[in-house]
């Protein structure tokens, strides 16, 4: 998942639907960003998992349950499917990446919310790679030298 390239904040955050508020809560939070003004393409990953899981969770749910796959989805390199099952009753989020990771989890006695991860974070990395190829295939200006005038 190693990509070249940064972007700025506000092109990150257009590329994967994310509020640039919430993006600044969720960097204070330390969840993504680190303080730069520039996002690498992890940070992208980590900030379409989290609008992924706002937009399901709300605010409270998506700091809690970020915060405990927090690590997972850092070491983990989508290659397929992978969701987050929510359960509400208990406060408990869970990583899975296949068919039987997600039936284990979804057997609890309660309801559970799933939240596909897959699609968002896939449409945002192909944004990123679209945006860096864009930005790359640019030409460059030549620089201006400046003159001195002999005063």
């Amino acid at each position: 998942m190693q990509q070249k390239g940064e972007l700025p904040i506000a092109t990150v955050c257009q590329i994967v639907g994310a509020d640039r508020a919430r993006y600044y809560d969720w960097r204070q939070l330390g969840f993504v960003g680190r303080g730069a003004s520039m996002l690498t393409h992890r940070d992208a990953y980590v900030l379409a998992v989290l609008t992924a899981l706002s937009n399901s969770l709300g605010p409270a749910g998506t700091r809690q349950a970020f915060r405990q796959v927090d690590d997972q989805v850092r070491r983990f390199v989508p290659a397929g499917a992978f969701d987050v099952v929510w359960d509400p009753a208990v406060r408990r989020a869970t990583l899975v990446a296949t068919e039987d990771e997600l039936a284990r989890a979804v057997r609890t006695g309660r309801p559970v919310q799933v939240v596909d991860l897959r699609d968002p974070v896939a449409r945002a990395l192909s944004g990123w790679r679209t945006e860096v190829e864009d930005r790359a295939s640019r030409p460059t200006r030549p620089r201006r030298r400046l003159r001195s005038t002999g005063d």
